[in-house]
């Protein structure tokens, strides 16, 4: 489960207003996958207790998901997962620090979300 505070903001974000023990599971789930895509484009385990451009990725991960649309939220969101990688400097070539970057394109991001 993720902590108390996300879920709370997640269930607002959703406009989830009451309460049901089975739903909050599942919206933990996804996000905890959705932590997991997201960290994967910055090469690193984010924070999201504070507003920022990877907490909102995040609320909309999950509610792309929720809606079974996981794949429109590669395409919509493709830029700011790749400003993401950008800002994180993350060498996605997997060698070693030559400075070159390689850019994750719609197809790979979709290869993500169909291996989740």
């Amino acid at each position: 489960m993720i902590d108390a505070a996300l879920l709370r903001s997640l269930r607002e974000y959703l406009q989830i207003t009451w309460r049901d023990a089975e739903l909050d599971r599942v919206i933990s789930g996804l996000a905890m996958r959705g932590m997991a895509f997201i960290n994967r484009f910055a090469g690193k385990t984010l924070d999201y207790a504070d507003e920022s451009m990877h907490r909102q990725l995040l609320f909309d991960f999950v509610l792309y998901a929720r809606d079974g649309a996981l794949e429109a939220f590669g395409k919509n969101y493709s830029t700011e997962l790749n400003t993401l990688a950008v800002d994180s400097l993350v060498d996605y070539d997997g060698g070693e620090d030559d400075g070159s970057y390689v850019f994750a394109t719609d197809a790979d991001i979709e290869q993500i979300i169909n291996n989740l």
